[in-house]
């Protein structure tokens, strides 16, 4: 027997259930079904490998939801090579300084310094400024600290 498609309300309600998965449930999840749960970072050869940081609890939901309802695996996010560096900040900044995903530092004086001046002292490290790097990495950009 097999069970017919959620309707749109059940769906919804689904899908609030989900929020409450803890970090450990989603985990289980993703490992059972094999579904993405890091972020993979693109070599220069195009290969895939998975790094450290895994993905926001959104997006893993949406995965695990996408998954369920399609059973189709969508796949990991991907940060291309272009934004991806294997070196730190360099010590002179200025705003015109790319950040790629690995350089990221927000306990580097210099770079403190130089996104308190940019932002007349707004600037605060953090889960804010973290989130809108990984929406520039992942659309493919690496943003000059200005743009940041």
């Amino acid at each position: 027997m097999t069970s017919a498609p959620l309707r749109p309300r059940e769906r919804d309600r689904w899908i609030a259930d989900l929020q409450y998965l803890n970090l450990a449930e989603m985990r289980a999840v993703c490992r059972a079904h094999d579904l993405p749960l890091h972020i993979c970072l693109e070599r220069p050869d195009g290969t895939l490998r998975q790094s450290k940081d895994r993905d926001r609890k959104d997006i893993v939901l949406a995965r695990i939801a996408e998954y369920a309802f399609t059973g189709r695996r969508p796949p990991p996010t991907v940060y291309a090579q272009q934004v991806v560096a294997e070196i730190p900040l360099p010590e002179k900044l200025s705003s015109r300084t790319r950040i790629r995903y690995g350089q990221y530092e927000k306990h580097n004086p210099h770079f403190l310094a130089t996104m308190e001046r940019l932002t007349d002292e707004a600037f605060r490290t953090g889960m804010i400024a973290r989130l809108v790097l990984r929406d520039f990495w992942t659309a493919g950009e690496a943003p000059t600290l200005r743009q940041f």
